[in-house]
């Protein structure tokens, strides 16, 4: 009889765990240091059974939490120390917002080739860098593209763009939603800010995605809070100081925002290159569908142009939540049974094939009356224009 390795890998950190625990409950903190290492490590060798990329995600920052558990035990061994750093923190705090900076990296094994649609954006993004990565003439000076402002509706692939640049780099990816640094953060997000950069510099080639930009940067009107402006304020000075800073390592800031007319000309102008990331056009649309039906082994017998028509007008968010409606119809219907099936227990699922059938016009009519375009024709026309007042 086969041994189930990952149940018995998670039995093992349980236990851990619990051993842990128990070891800092009673104040042996050079004990409980190394306790939570010992479970770090079964968390490792935990995630490396793990059946899928996002299952071992999710178990590897497990790891890093027990870790941090670890380093805050070492922490407390330290004599006390008066010593500030220069964001007005003191040397325990700045490892504390050091680690919360370490857990905002992201492994991407985005290519730009997996990114459908945007192959004038991609190729001009390419380029950039590696005109700036490449070796220079003796006694040239080449420039270093710094910043980008991603711009456009909402599930078009502002984050898939970021991925690729940053696996495209071979760079660290720190992933941020500026409205995460304000609500979990507040009061200190400056020091994040410092600490983020920080980290990134420490790491060489690194890029850092700011999500949801327009959180943040709106057109100030002295309606923000003063916690809004101190952070965009660091973010700023990071934005300015970064050629002086890097000492040669490249970090490089990527904004993303659904409304980039809500930023000021001050905030604007720090980004070298804006760059728009639209619905995707017939041909990416058509690319997507390759993408997420029939690469994924689904037979589909309805006709490029009706899947074309019937797209229209969706991001490319809404289009992968369309293909995932039209799978989930199709199993339905061809295998009835699966709802009393779950009823009879594990071993009877696991013994269970399921059947597969083709892709139909239903199923896509179906799917299509459960799925409303977010981004409206007004909303278009706003890009338009903002477009053509010279801002991209």
């Amino acid at each position: 009889m086969a041994v189930d390795m990952s149940r018995l890998q998670r039995t093992v950190l349980d236990d851990a765990i619990r051993r842990a625990q128990i070891i800092q409950q009673s104040g042996a903190k050079q004990a409980a240091a190394e306790a939570w290492d010992h479970a770090a490590r079964h968390a490792e060798n935990f995630a490396a059974l793990a059946s899928t990329e996002a299952e071992k995600a999710r178990r590897r920052a497990t790891a890093d939490e027990l870790r941090m558990l670890a380093k805050k035990q070492e922490q407390q061994l330290r004599p006390a120390a008066p010593q500030s750093t220069a964001g007005g923190c003191s040397a325990e705090e700045a490892d504390e917002f050091r680690e919360a900076a370490c857990r905002l990296v992201h492994k991407s094994g985005i290519r730009f080739e997996d990114i459908a649609g945007l192959k004038e954006t991609t190729t001009e993004i390419q380029a950039a860098f590696a005109l700036s990565l490449a070796k220079a003439p003796a006694g040239v000076d080449i420039p270093q593209m710094h910043s980008l402002l991603f711009y456009g509706p909402p599930g078009c692939g502002k984050t898939l763009l970021a991925a690729a640049v940053s696996n495209g780099l071979d760079a660290t990816f720190f992933s941020v939603k500026v409205s995460d640094l304000l609500s979990r953060y507040f009061g200190d997000s400056p020091k994040m800010v410092q600490a983020l950069y920080d980290e990134a510099r420490s790491r060489g080639n690194s890029v850092i995605f700011l999500d949801e930009f327009d959180a943040l940067a709106t057109s100030r009107s002295g309606s923000d809070s003063s916690a809004d402006r101190r952070l965009l304020v660091s973010l700023l000075t990071e934005l300015d100081g970064l050629k002086e800073k890097d000492g040669g390592a490249q970090v490089l800031t990527i904004a993303a925002t659904n409304r980039p007319w809500d930023l000021d000309d001050a905030i604007l102008s720090r980004f070298e290159k804006t760059v728009y990331i639209p619905l995707p056009d017939a041909e990416a649309r058509r690319r997507m569908l390759e993408l997420h039906l029939n690469e994924k082994g689904y037979r589909v017998e309805i006709s490029d142009e009706e899947l074309i028509r019937q797209t229209n007008g969706l991001s490319g968010r809404e289009i992968s939540h369309l293909c995932k409606l039209m799978i989930k119809q199709m199993m339905q219907e061809a295998n009835p049974n699966l709802a009393a099936l779950a009823g009879k227990g594990r071993a009877a699922m696991e013994s269970y094939s399921i059947r597969v059938e083709p892709l139909t016009l239903q199923h896509l009519q179906h799917a299509r009356t459960q799925i409303q375009p977010r981004t409206t024709p007004e909303a278009i026309e706003l890009f338009r224009r903002w477009a053509n007042d010279g801002c991209s």
